[in-house]
């Protein structure tokens, strides 16, 4: 069983399974296709390959096509763009009541990391799975020229270490980096005294000094919530 974010990655998938096929007269003979509801390719002896679109934009279908499957190998392509929904319908196979003891399946997973704390961030933070870093520069045809062209075509240092060193980075598509919000929500100190979260009594007494930079924060909002300044 495979799942991809994208109808043209599954399809791809599919098409190179079908190509080694019928490069093979004794399997093709035996076997048989079809592309909807999703791809499946079927062996006399019983065995199948299915591969589903599970991307976000595929809607609750992807994880209802998905729910309840059985397999012997399960791969995700692209996980990081696999909605959540359907990847909390996929995980469970991993532990299928019904498959003799002894016989596990062979999970595998692959991504470009989009900086998003998702259920591919999970796994690839879980001792439980062994996580493989691959970035571009690994391959034996890298060099300068190339470096040159991913950071142009990048555009953005963000952009770069997504596509290109395979690195989490900072997600892109909220108004603030990820990493600059985390930072914000750790305790301070100030004066060289320690910051207890759950105490501000205890902090000591706040003022100002000439050498500091201060930044107000403005969060415009309508009638119910307000709007808020922070010093």
């Amino acid at each position: 069983t495979a799942a991809a974010a994208m109808k043209s990655q599954a399809k791809e998938i599919f098409d190179r399974f079908d190509k080694f096929i019928r490069s093979n007269r004794e399997l093709l003979d035996d076997v048989s296709t079809k592309q909807q509801p999703y791809y499946e390719i079927s062996f006399g002896n019983g065995s199948r390959i299915r591969v589903f679109v599970a991307g976000a934009g595929s809607g609750s279908n992807a994880a209802a096509q998905i729910r309840g499957q059985e397999s012997d190998d399960l791969f995700l392509d692209e996980m990081d763009y696999i909605a959540d929904d359907a990847s909390t319908a996929i995980l469970p196979l991993l532990s299928d009541p019904l498959r003799h003891e002894g016989e596990p399946i062979r999970f595998v997973v692959s991504s470009t990391p989009t900086g998003r704390e998702g259920r591919f961030f999970d796994l690839c933070h879980d001792d439980a799975f062994r996580e493989m870093h691959v970035p571009s520069r690994f391959r034996d045809d890298w060099d300068e020229g190339k470096e040159r062209e991913a950071r142009s075509n990048s555009k953005t240092k963000a952009g770069y270490d997504h596509e290109y060193n395979a690195e989490w980075g900072a997600k892109e598509d909220g108004v603030f980096r990820r990493n600059d919000v985390i930072a914000a929500m750790k305790p301070y100190r100030y004066f060289g005294a320690a910051a207890n979260e759950e105490r501000e009594a205890d902090w000591p007494e706040m003022k100002p000094w000439p050498h500091w930079t201060y930044v107000m924060g403005v969060d415009w909002n309508g009638e119910g919530t307000g709007t808020r300044i922070v010093v």
